[in-house]
């Protein structure tokens, strides 16, 4: 009786066992299951979300970027100097200007026409990026005037780019139905300082000087 009894309480105890691994597989399939679907899903939505942030950076690129010379845009220089001057303002840290002015460049669209015109735009910015540090900016203002902020630069370093920019530019020449064209740029330079409340009055200061270049030759 006793053996009878011992087996059949074995028995039952085995079937519970069984039931019990049984249920366990079934759990843990399911968690399989589960745990492949997350992982599929998680890795689409980081997919989505890249292609989102590459979509983005690529849009914030366009909106940031003048499409003739490739060079910054107005949009992107206004948002830049008023970080700039911000930080002027705040801690003492200066920064100068230069506003780079095509000349006589009427008269090369007029003679030449605007293909050539929108040429020796490209050239001017090809030409004058390799010249400028990682942290300058240099951006299109309008027309045929571009802006170069130079952080932590003072007048005397700025009036130095600024000439390197100049005589690296009149050595541009084009060929033109056998006629040579040339292009040179007058360049205001000016700095923060002392006083400035807003980043109009440095500006200023560099457009009154770009014009004083023009008129000395």
């Amino acid at each position: 009786d006793l053996k009878i009894q011992v087996s059949q309480r074995l028995a039952s105890i085995e079937s519970a066992l069984e039931k019990k691994q049984e249920k366990d597989r079934a759990i843990k399939e399911l968690a399989k299951k589960n745990r492949h679907a997350f992982k599929s899903g998680f890795a689409k939505l980081k997919q989505e979300l890249d292609e989102a942030t590459k979509y983005s950076e690529e849009l914030e690129k366009k909106l940031n970027q003048d499409q003739l010379t490739g060079a910054y845009n107005r949009r992107a220089y206004d948002k830049r100097i008023e970080e700039e001057m911000a930080r002027f303002l705040r801690y003492g840290t200066c920064f100068s200007l230069l506003l780079i002015d095509a000349d006589k460049f009427k008269l090369i669209n007029d003679n030449y026409g605007h293909a050539i015109g929108d040429r020796c735009l490209q050239e001017i910015i090809k030409r004058t990026l390799p010249l400028l540090r990682k942290n300058d900016m240099l951006a299109r203002y309008g027309g045929e005037e571009f802006m170069v902020i130079m952080p932590e630069t003072d007048i005397e370093g700025a009036r130095e780019a600024a000439e390197k920019i100049r005589r690296t530019i009149e050595k541009i020449e084009f060929i033109y139905k056998k006629e040579k064209v040339r292009v040179t740029v007058s360049i205001g330079v000016s700095q923060a300082r002392k006083g400035d409340k807003t980043h109009h009055q440095v500006f200023e200061r560099a457009d009154i000087a770009v014009y004083k270049a023009k008129e000395n030759g």
